[in-house]
């Protein structure tokens, strides 16, 4: 046997170089290799561009890209960190009222966060308050459901509820007909009717109706169940690499537990399509599948392996996470670049003015995430 199959992880003690790294390089993709790939596209004449651009976009309705994996991964690795916290809740012999406290404290955050991003709750506009609309307040809603499974239910317990959660789910639909058209299907129906003006898009109308925005088909209410589902994937996958067992049966089990997840998710959608505004069943599977073929993947890679070079520029911007988040969806630093380098504009003219100006703007952010980094300093819920 090579080192690397007697290898063992303790499941407490080491640190998983892995979860860093995706944490990391899913923030990557979302603030700077998302928005650089479409000014590329946006500026200039490139090779498979229609693909290129539609990888790093949502699918406007049924199936999945490359873009629209990057919400669910932060949600598997929202849960992936579940079973370390409660590790360390035992570790330090916390009572179980600190460990809902602080559960609680993490949705309350996450949820206020979501609505500030989102460009909302300071309008200060009492009709632009809209309750749930965004991806951190479906961690929050994820993290709710999937914490006392992983805390009071064994891992057969947890698995049994995975699967309660995604037929449950598709439970919805069948009962309505399996309808999953825009605008008619039952998770936009429930949302319209529990959210109300609350909606995202909503807005009463002067003789007191409510008044649907026709561009808006995200349902959050009910996807609530497939966020949970997904965040327990992350938790269920955390598990495994706190097994004690050697580290490349680890590797093994994620991967060909993420293979069959994305084949049995595509499967699925034969019958539930794969719709990332509905979160369907089948997009919680075929996501969930990748997002443990790369958590399998980069874990033989950087904590079997101990290939490690350059994963120090992914682990600062994984450190905070929620801060580069938060950041750049609320584009707080977007003009410092333009101010910057305006004067570049004539001599490169603004095609590639346009990518530097890009590349600035993720330097900059980078540049704060290190200071904090360097000093140990994050924003955490």
């Amino acid at each position: 046997m090579s080192n690397a199959e007697n290898t063992n992880v303790n499941s407490s003690s080491l640190r998983i170089v892995a979860l860093d790294f995706l944490r990391g390089a899913d923030i990557f993709f979302l603030i700077f290799i998302g928005p650089l790939g479409l000014t590329l596209c946006r500026e200039f004449n490139l090779p498979a561009e229609d693909f290129l651009r539609g990888q790093l976009q949502h699918c406007s309705w049924s199936g999945f890209s490359t873009w629209d994996l990057i919400m669910p991964l932060f949600m598997f690795l929202a849960g992936a960190s579940i079973p370390f916290a409660v590790a360390n809740h035992q570790k330090q012999n916390w009572g179980y009222g600190h460990l809902w406290l602080r559960l609680l404290k993490r949705v309350l955050i996450l949820w206020i966060l979501g609505g500030i991003v989102q460009g909302n709750f300071l309008a200060l506009n009492p009709n632009r308050i809209y309750l749930y609309t965004n991806t951190l307040q479906s961690i929050a809603m994820g993290c709710l459901i999937a914490y006392p499974i992983v805390v009071f239910g064994s891992i057969r317990t947890q698995v049994i509820a995975l699967a309660v959660l995604l037929l449950g789910y598709w439970g919805f639909f069948l009962c309505d007909g399996n309808v999953t058209a825009q605008g008619v299907n039952i998770a936009e129906r429930v949302d319209m009717a529990c959210l109300g003006r609350f909606r995202d898009g909503a807005r009463l109308l002067p003789n007191g109706t409510v008044q649907f925005a026709g561009y808006y088909h995200y349902a959050w209410i009910l996807p609530s169940l497939a966020f949970g589902a997904i965040t327990l994937m992350g938790a269920l996958g955390a598990q495994v690499l706190r097994m004690d067992t050697p580290a490349l049966r680890k590797v093994k089990i994620l991967l060909l537990t993420g293979a069959l997840c994305v084949v049995f998710g595509w499967l699925w959608h034969l019958l539930f399509p794969v719709i990332k505004p509905l979160f369907t069943s089948s997009m919680v599977l075929v996501a969930g599948g990748f997002s443990l073929l790369l958590l399998g993947g980069f874990y033989a890679i950087t904590d079997v392996w101990q290939w490690t070079r350059g994963i120090g520029f992914f682990r600062v911007i994984g450190y905070n996470s929620l801060l580069a988040y938060c950041v750049s969806e609320m584009h707080l630093l977007n003009r410092i670049a333009p101010d910057l380098l305006f004067g570049l504009k004539q001599y490169v003219g603004p095609s590639w003015y346009a990518v530097i100006v890009q590349c600035g703007t993720f330097l900059i952010v980078y540049a704060l995430l290190w200071l904090l980094y360097k000093q140990k300093l994050s924003i955490r819920a």
